[in-house]
């Protein structure tokens, strides 16, 4: 159900929207279930956003999108609200997530009503923690809702990495930094090559932490070896575009800026929009709802939902997603599609037959 960056990037994005708060709701609930906790997204009037619960137990979530370098107010959070959610569903907790939230009465009310105050930047920090070493739903639910903090900032989130594990992550973060800089000169390399190169460089390395490195990275497939010579098995952008090894080579700095990994996401899918489109009608062919097809679709390519259903709505200058069931229902969408997309109407019509 997506992957981290993709899911970081959309959670950052979707927090500022206030004019469409549900994205944001969707898109948490999606990052609540792609962390392992059964989360049911609800919304609508006298209802929480979002129901999470693991164990038995249950916290009640709402989201509040905010327009950028604001904090969310009492008023804006609605404590009452918030008591009330938690008694209707029998609730651990109940919880608001937002970018930012004022300080000094906030505070005092949200612990005085037993409500956690969590900022996107924690739940982004889970995801990228996540992502390196995985968590278990337990360490997660923990985190966020019983951790005894009445707000839950970034900084207040643990690593997931034992201490023995996190060398050998940095050591395939600066590998791929030197063979993506000297990958002309850098073709192939033993073991004592790379020891070198690492005290050139200052890293104080252990001789057998760099070979656990190399054998994970033999593992993943990532290198090849022969006698005592190690080799990429591709070209070092090929290996850049893959996701999972990126973060996971570059995870440990803690560093938030993902630019260069958006921008490898963007690359890597760039005119797949249609593709994405024709493949939620093939299963909406099937028999299957729009909404499920969506999920299909996301799980297979590796985004969220929202972004599947996104690119069925506002990317083809339709202005929600009924509109697109609507068209698909009354038989309008193929002639909308070819309309839209003139150079690939023999795809389009395959589709459609």
């Amino acid at each position: 159900m997506g992957n981290f960056i993709e899911l970081s990037r959309e959670l950052n994005k979707a927090q500022y929207q206030t004019d469409e708060p549900e994205i944001f709701e969707q898109i948490l609930t999606d990052v609540f279930n792609y962390l392992g906790l059964n989360a049911k997204h609800l919304g609508g009037p006298n209802e929480p956003d979002i129901v999470v619960e693991y164990n038995g137990e249950k916290v009640t979530v709402d989201t509040k999108t905010l327009r950028k370098n604001s904090g969310a107010t009492e008023q804006v959070i609605g404590f009452p609200a918030q008591k009330r959610y938690k008694k209707k569903y029998n609730a651990y907790k109940a919880a608001v997530v937002a970018s930012s939230f004022r300080k000094g009465n906030v505070l005092e009310t949200a612990r005085e009503e037993g409500v956690i105050l969590i900022e996107t930047k924690a739940i982004c920090r889970l995801l990228y923690n996540h992502n390196i070493s995985p968590y278990t739903p337990g360490e997660i639910f923990d985190s966020l809702f019983k951790g005894g903090r009445v707000m839950v900032s970034a900084e207040h989130i643990k690593s997931s990495l034992e201490e023995n594990k996190k060398r050998i992550v940095e050591i395939i973060r600066d590998l791929i930094d030197i063979l993506e800089k000297r990958k002309d000169q850098l073709a192939k390399f033993t073991l004592e090559n790379l020891y070198f190169i690492f005290m050139g460089k200052g890293k104080d390395y252990k001789n057998e932490d760099i070979k656990l490195a190399l054998e994970l990275l033999l593992r993943l497939n990532i290198l090849k070896k022969e006698d005592q010579e190690y080799e990429l098995t591709r070209d070092v952008s090929e290996i850049l575009e893959d996701i999972n090894i990126l973060s996971l080579a570059r995870g440990v700095s803690e560093q938030w800026q993902v630019e260069r990994e958006d921008e490898v996401i963007k690359s890597k899918r760039r005119g797949k929009k249609l593709d994405h489109i024709l493949e939620v009608i093939r299963y909406m062919k099937q028999g299957k709802g729009h909404r499920e097809a969506c999920l299909e679709v996301a799980n297979k390519v590796g985004v969220t939902p929202s972004t599947i259903s996104d690119q069925c709505s506002r990317s083809l200058g339709l202005r929600s997603v009924d509109e697109f069931r609507k068209l698909y229902k009354t038989g309008k969408l193929e002639g909308y599609l070819r309309k839209k997309y003139p150079a690939d109407t023999q795809v389009i019509a395959e589709v459609f037959k």
